[in-house]
């Protein structure tokens, strides 16, 4: 419906098009040779069915006819930087804001693919998983404060759930329902999970009470965190799937229920007991502040999304805390980086609203703590390589005693000590690298690693001319000629992936096996 709605506004510039839009999915466009070779099948596999969005690639290139705008109030991670258009047109919003900024629009038009069913010889159309802004928009058309049509396309790959998101055909203006035009879900395969974000992941689990309320965001983090209550766990149930007179208790609701605790507040606060709020950020100062959607020259690199309203939440709530969760360093070329700063020029959640935070060295709670206490807490959760510098910072500011040490079993804080930790709940299978299944295969769950070893190699010319060296006069094992065959390096024809197969057959043989 998008592409058809976008291609008739560009074969007709009468017309003023203005999208509206939470996310961009765009399939994975490899570069390199390897990134080619490996990535290539899969799109074919996951995505080969799912269309491309037609305005995505004018996006990129800025190039959209005059009478057509797109407008985002959340990106795919690092998707738009430095891309001007799309820069530009983002808007800044709590999520729960999101419907109220549509309405004042005037919006007139809502696409929505359904999951259809049919009850008692009548249709009824399911907006499954995608209740979050749809049904705020209908209850503001239902109370006279707006006027708009709501355009179904059924799909059958989608869920019918029960529940508000349940409607019936005259809710709809039109519904589009045809096998031409149904396709695959968006799906992209779960990343293994890294002995870093499994370290935060398993710290974070160590917040969650028993009989506790749990949000936790998409990814690796909140995968490593489930994984840590299922393993914490000692009476699981033995019945797995739902069961059908059990999916009425499962019901997909609006954000403006599940991100805010107004409407039913009495409600919501005896049925969200010791409520943890678990979310990430990019980089964290050591007063406190959390910078999780952008940059301090004014990139965009996601959204605020739900996080200040699950944060806001932790306070009004009895019990409750927000759990933001960061990696203490990243990579920026060969060298790392602190991600606990001083200071930094931007801000998504203040540091009057600091709480709890979790790096893979620790936890830090520093909710109603001094400054100076706070500074001494993120200290401990920071890497050891940039301790004496943050804490230097502080001191010269006037925020931390001179006379202040950090205590010596914090002092450790490198990455080699979190893999040696984590070795033996590797070896005995409790931290998998996939632990709800993988899309990737046998043979491309052995190639991950050894690609990833191979990409932090290219920034350190020395470790990359030693896997060289390494992969050409150590043949490969049956195994690994398999992982060859799937990149089509098996048997090489020229130069280039020759210096490949030996690059991978030396990552493969330094990665971890199983």
């Amino acid at each position: 419906m998008v592409n058809a709605l976008y291609a008739r506004a560009v074969a007709d510039r009468s017309i003023n098009l203005t999208l509206f839009s939470a996310l961009t999915l765009e399939k994975p466009k490899p570069k390199s040779l390897l990134e080619r070779r490996f990535i290539g099948p899969m799109i074919d596999r996951l995505f080969g069915g799912y269309p491309d969005l037609a305005y995505a690639d004018a996006l990129h290139r800025g190039a959209f006819p005059p009478n057509i705008k797109v407008i985002e109030f959340f990106f795919l991670a690092g998707q738009w930087l430095h891309q001007p258009f799309a820069q530009q047109y983002y808007i800044s919003a709590n999520y729960t804001r999101a419907a109220s900024y549509l309405l004042s629009r005037g919006l007139n038009v809502v696409p929505q693919l359904v999951a259809k069913r049919v009850v008692d010889g009548a249709p009824r159309y399911s907006l499954s998983c995608n209740t979050d802004t749809t049904l705020d928009v209908l209850r503001a058309r239902a109370q006279g404060r707006a006027s708009f049509r709501l355009i179904g396309q059924v799909n059958s790959e989608l869920p019918f759930m029960p529940g508000a998101g349940d409607l019936p055909a005259d809710e709809f203006a039109a519904v589009l329902d045809s096998p031409e035009t149904d396709f695959p879900l968006f799906a992209p395969p779960s990343e293994p999970i890294s002995d870093t974000k499994y370290a935060i992941g398993l710290h974070a689990a160590g917040l969650v009470r028993d009989g506790g309320t749990l949000q936790i965001g998409i990814g690796q983090v909140g995968d490593a965190l489930a994984q840590g209550l299922v393993v914490r766990h000692r009476d699981n149930v033995q019945l797995h799937g739902i069961m059908q007179q059990q999916l009425a208790r499962i019901q997909m609701m609006p954000v403006s229920f599940t991100n805010e605790i107004f409407g039913d507040e009495d409600g919501k606060r005896r049925a969200r007991v010791d409520a943890r709020f678990v979310n990430n950020a990019m980089m964290a100062t050591l007063l406190g502040a959390a910078i999780s959607d952008g940059l301090e020259n004014g990139q965009v690199v996601s959204g605020v999304g739900g996080q200040y309203n699950f944060v806001a939440q932790a306070f009004a709530l009895e019990g409750a805390r927000s759990v933001l969760a960061l990696e203490a360093t990243r990579q920026s070329g060969k060298q790392a980086q602190s991600n606990i700063r001083w200071s930094y020029g931007h801000e998504t959640i203040p540091r009057h609203l600091r709480d709890v935070f979790v790096t893979e060295y620790g936890v830090a709670d520093v909710r109603g703590k001094s400054d100076a206490d706070v500074i001494a807490a993120m200290l401990q959760v920071s890497d050891s390589r940039f301790q004496s510098e943050l804490m230097r910072q502080a001191k010269d500011a006037g925020k931390l005693p001179r006379s202040h040490e950090i205590l010596a079993a914090h002092r450790e804080n490198y990455p080699e000590r979190i893999g040696a930790a984590l070795r033996p709940a590797r070896d005995a299978g409790l931290p998998p690298s996939f632990p709800f299944g993988s899309d990737f295969t046998d043979v491309e769950q052995q190639l991950i690693p050894a690609l990833q070893l191979l990409q932090q190699a290219q920034h350190t010319p020395l470790q990359l001319a030693g896997l060289l060296w390494q992969g050409m006069r150590h043949p490969p094992d049956a195994a690994d000629r398999e992982c060859l065959a799937r990149l089509g390096l098996d048997k090489p024809t020229h130069f280039a992936e020759r210096a490949y197969r030996a690059l991978v057959t030396a990552a493969l043989q330094r990665s971890p096996k199983g």
